[in-house]
């Protein structure tokens, strides 16, 4: 009798606790699998337009050039300093991003280039040099091109 009694109370502390950690390792587990996927050149162009389009708010807002430096494989908002001397010089404005692929630039009018690392400039009248870059990895490939005046026009290359 006073064994059915027990069995109607419910579950005890420790089967509550080794669920809950069952369950925990198994979201774990997810969560890892779900960070991992691949990210291509789409998620690369995205990171790529947001950060045009927060630059060039920024520009708007603050009346100063930005700029955002682009290499082969990352690219970085920069922004205008004055250095010890007296001169203009760019400098860092935020984080790097690495891309999952190969991004190339083709510089056009008003695009700085040296060293392999193209420069986008974006002006505070919400215009941008000129330019095309290619997002590219082993299975996809994307392309923007900017006439300087809109916002770039991006599509997937067939």
């Amino acid at each position: 009798m006073v064994h059915a009694m027990k069995a109607a109370q419910g579950f005890s502390l420790i089967e509550v606790l080794i669920v809950i950690a069952v369950v925990s390792i198994l979201a774990v587990g997810a969560t890892l699998a779900i960070g991992r996927r691949e990210r291509g050149p789409e998620s690369d162009l995205t990171a790529f337009l947001s950060t045009l389009e927060h630059l060039s708010t920024r520009a708007v807002l603050t009346g100063r050039t930005q700029a955002l430096e682009i290499g082969t494989e990352s690219f970085l908002p920069a922004r205008q300093a004055i250095d010890a001397v007296g001169e203009a010089t760019w400098v860092a404005a935020g984080p790097s991003r690495h891309l999952t692929g190969t991004l190339r630039v083709f510089p056009g009018l008003g695009t700085q280039s040296q060293d392999g690392t193209s420069r986008i400039l974006l002006l505070p009248d919400q215009r941008t040099s000129l330019f095309d870059v290619e997002f590219v990895s082993d299975t996809d490939s994307w392309t923007c091109h900017a006439n300087g005046w809109a916002p770039p026009d991006c599509g997937r290359d067939r």
